[in-house]
């Protein structure tokens, strides 16, 4: 029976194939769970990252000047890829071209693994195993974090390496759609290294007539060459060129550039490397048992079946997978690792989400796919194997997404409402309540945040009447009923922690005699993981654990009048002190929220 590599349903001859049909329909099957899956985490999110909020109010003007400070000239690529993507208003129009991001690079998945293996059916199923088994949670948003354009990055260097070697695009046309994917793909600089792995790797491997290589030295020497001209310019014109030359050094390998531990940054590699794998939220529903069977039969039908059609005929391809497969399972990870701030995430405990976790993910299952083929070249029943373990895995990781998306239909909601609002009220000053902060765990959004949108978007002024009951978020910037906050350090994934052995809240009107003061953290730092933290509040005392995670309630009783609420912490200490990471601050908790209200 031949294999047409052009369509799964051309030749009359597998129709009379029962065992064949079944194969192409149970593909139709995974490939419509799969879109409708991607839909369903799509269209019930909104914005899932502070830079995507903050991109809202960015114009051309403003990126310019973000990377006259930060050196990213890449970031004028990422303007040209992201701005599609970009939605202010989460309505299901706007949401398309997010979701069409995602099915972009599920279909590159499928077309590349298909160079690879010369079977669709092969392709499909490992294809559907990245997308499925992706987790999108807080820890691994990558499929619909920064409006998806991690998507095209992904699938435009793929496909890029998927054209390169074929037959059927020839000459200059080749080269230069090559050179464009590539060029798509450079707004993150991690395929800009990989580009040129890609590029020695053709030399030595492939054949010399193919001429493989040659887009991939012209698009790195273009690039280098754009980075330049373009970084001598803001020199020539602009006075800041030191303090941007040592912000990129930072971004880029800040860790090595300071106190760097090889223990430490093997550490903080291990662990974004391991949440790569969505094993952490794994857990088997016997309740409904069913899903889980029927994942595993199809999973494994669809892997007996194109075993036999599945066939690498150059050793080259192996060694290209097993390239392409190890840079994006490891050094993801390791760029990481280089950076001061995303490794102090890691070694604290503040966070090990970072969209490159998706890219591990999809870098573990091409290993797996390629250990699949080898193994059942010797025993098909190996498959079997592959399909008990990835069987339950997507479908766990898919009900999980589901299930933690479910919250964030409110907070669309609100979107939408407020974009209502702004857009039929014809008064130019409008006054809206607090319920427009407040975003079932998404990154917080202040007072000034949405007085910016509507004045950027809709020209007219919008004011929120914040209350304290309501509470502080702890977002990068203070919400009106508080007058000022000491030793509290800046905004960061999580919230804010305390810096030094005091944090002082200054309020603009005085605080009741008797109120229920609510605190919640997302982090104790070392020692202080435990410890009893007083809290002064006029002439009354009181304390609490300092346990993360953990509402915490506090009955205030005073009889002096205060605007102010003190927090002693026992142990600030630094990252720096305990060897983590190039940090000096003296940390201590990790607020994410504080409200007051007055007891009657």
């Amino acid at each position: 029976m031949t294999n047409n590599p052009i369509s799964l349903y051309k030749k009359l001859p597998y129709l009379s194939d029962s065992y064949t049909l079944l194969a192409h329909a149970a593909s139709v099957i995974v490939i419509a769970t799969i879109i409708m899956y991607v839909a369903a985490i799509n269209f019930s999110l909104s914005f899932m990252t502070m830079d995507e909020l903050n991109g809202l109010l960015n114009s051309y003007s403003d990126v310019y000047a973000g990377v006259t400070e930060s050196g990213r000239a890449s970031h004028f690529i990422a303007w040209i890829v992201v701005e599609p993507l970009t939605f202010y208003n989460p309505t299901t129009v706007e949401l398309v071209p997010r979701f069409l991001s995602i099915i972009f690079l599920y279909l590159t998945l499928i077309i590349y693994l298909q160079s690879i293996f010369k079977s669709w059916l092969y392709s499909i199923t490992f294809a559907s195993i990245a997308i499925g088994g992706h987790l999108v949670d807080w820890q691994h948003n990558g499929m619909v974090a920064f409006f998806g354009s991690y998507n095209i990055f992904l699938a435009a260097f793929l496909l890029s390496l998927t054209i390169a070697k074929s037959h059927q695009i020839t000459g200059g046309r080749r080269q230069i759609i090559v050179c464009l994917l590539l060029f798509a793909s450079f707004p993150s600089e991690f395929f800009v290294g990989f580009s040129a792995l890609c590029a020695i790797y053709f030399l030595i491997f492939e054949d010399k007539g193919n001429k493989s290589a040659r887009p991939f030295i012209a698009s790195i020497l273009l690039y280098i060459l754009l980075y330049l001209v373009f970084n001598f310019v803001l020199d020539v014109n602009t006075e800041n060129a030191l303090v941007r030359k040592e912000a990129m050094n930072n971004y880029i390998y800040g860790t090595v550039n300071s106190s760097f531990s090889i223990p430490n940054f093997l550490k903080g590699s291990w662990v974004y490397l391991s949440n790569s794998i969505p094993l952490s939220s794994f857990k088997i529903n016997l309740g409904s048992f069913y899903p889980y069977i029927i994942s595993s039969i199809l999973v494994g039908y669809l892997l007996i079946y194109s075993r036999v059609k599945a066939n690498i005929e150059k050793k080259n391809s192996i060694y290209e997978l097993l390239l392409v497969a190890s840079v994006l399972f490891v050094v993801p990870n390791m760029l990481i690792s280089l950076q001061p701030t995303k490794l102090q995430w890691a070694l604290t405990g503040s966070s090990n989400r970072y969209v490159f976790s998706y890219y591990s993910w999809i870098g573990f299952v091409f290993i797996m796919s390629l250990a699949a083929y080898c193994v059942s070249r010797k025993n098909a029943y190996a498959l079997v194997l592959v399909a008990i373990i990835t069987g339950p895995l997507v479908v766990n990781s898919m009900t999980s997404s589901i299930t933690f998306t479910k919250p964030y239909k409110e907070s669309t909601k609100k979107w939408l409402n407020l974009n209502v609002l702004l857009r039929d009220e014809l008064a130019e000053d409008i006054t809206v309540n607090e319920e427009y902060l407040i975003h079932p765990g998404i990154t917080p959004i202040d007072e000034k945040y949405l007085s910016d949108f509507a004045r950027k978007y809709y020209n007219k002024e919008l004011t929120v009447l914040s209350d304290p009951s309501v509470g502080y978020n702890f977002g990068p910037r203070v919400l009106s009923f508080i007058e000022k906050i000491e030793g509290l350090s800046g905004y960061e994934e999580g919230g804010r922690w305390t810096e030094g052995k005091q944090t002082q809240f200054f309020f603009k009107q005085k605080l009741p005699d008797n109120f229920q003061l609510e605190i919640e953290l997302s982090a104790a730092y070392g020692p202080n993981n435990g410890s009893d933290i007083v809290v002064n509040v006029g002439d009354w005392t009181g304390s609490f654990v300092a346990r993360p995670k953990k509402s915490i309630v506090l009955t205030v009783n005073k009889t002096i009048e205060t605007k102010e609420i003190a927090f002693l912490i026992p142990h600030p200490i630094s990252p720096n002190e305990l060897e983590q990471a190039a940090d000096n601050r003296k940390l201590g908790i990790r607020f994410t929220h504080l409200s007051f209200e007055s007891i009657k």
